[in-house]
């Protein structure tokens, strides 16, 4: 660990461009810092806020430095995206005091889980602030989009569901770059009609009656799956109309659908 005298210059390094220290700086505000405008300047709180995330989470800068930076602080700052009182569970030792209070054959599943995997703590954080909170059930959205991250698309897409007990919060992923690009809630028996660009989509979903929010989804009613084979609308795509998928229980189309774990969501 640096002196205090070499913060600032560790953060004048050479490596640390003006790009890279507005990501460093995005990192930390997203992890729960308070960085101020992630602007690619370093000042005197970013110096402050990174020196407290080394001390926090005993990162030790090292010569590849901002490199190991970022490589130390993923797990991190993907588990923050979603879970923004993260900071706040890791300091506190909420989650493990959580786990301690467990069965030994849930301690045993969770200890077999990949820990290193961000969508798996994700998870894990959801369920323990499930038991924790208890929340109550919330008004079921309508069907529609609840986040998408591409400004313009051309290819049309149908998610069909049949009148049943479950809602359905579903995902889209691009292949090409693990994104995810569309987020959505479908009520039981709704359809959901969507624009989205060319290219190959892996569709996960969550399903269940009662819904919670997008911290609990569904809650512990949850269950999870994904549509086996990619959804793929190529480039100058030929196809007349909607590409229409249609989300019934353990059916799609003629493909069955993969159950998969909430870790794995």
């Amino acid at each position: 660990m640096p002196n205090l005298s070499d913060w600032s210059a560790l953060l004048s390094h050479p490596n640390l461009n003006r790009e890279a220290a507005a990501k460093l700086q995005q990192i930390l505000k997203a992890i729960g810092y308070e960085i101020g405008e992630a602007d690619g300047r370093i000042g005197p709180r970013t110096i402050s806020c990174f020196r407290q995330f080394c001390v926090d989470f005993g990162y030790r800068p090292q010569e590849s430095f901002p490199d190991c930076f970022f490589k130390t602080s993923f797990l991190h700052y993907q588990i923050a995206l979603d879970h923004r009182d993260w900071l706040d569970i890791y300091l506190t030792n909420d989650l493990e005091n959580w786990m301690r209070t467990l069965s030994d054959s849930h301690r045993k599943q969770i200890s077999q889980l990949p820990l290193n995997q961000p969508n798996t703590v994700v998870q894990l954080v959801r369920r323990y602030k499930f038991e924790k909170f208890k929340p109550v059930p919330a008004y079921l959205p309508e069907t529609g989009i609840i986040k998408k991250n591409y400004a313009t698309a051309s290819e049309h897409l149908k998610i069909k569901t049949i009148t049943e007990n479950n809602n359905y919060y579903v995902k889209l992923i691009d292949q090409a770059t693990l994104r995810e690009i569309l987020t959505a809630f479908i009520r039981s028996g709704g359809t959901l009609s969507v624009k989205v660009p060319s290219g190959s989509y892996e569709l996960k979903y969550a399903a269940g009656p009662n819904w919670y929010g997008l911290d609990y989804l569904f809650g512990t009613s949850s269950s999870y799956g994904k549509i086996p084979q990619p959804i793929v609308f190529p480039h100058k795509s030929l196809i007349d109309g909607p590409q229409t998928i249609e989300l019934t229980p353990g059916r799609h189309g003629r493909l069955t659908t993969e159950i998969i774990s909430e870790y794995d969501f």
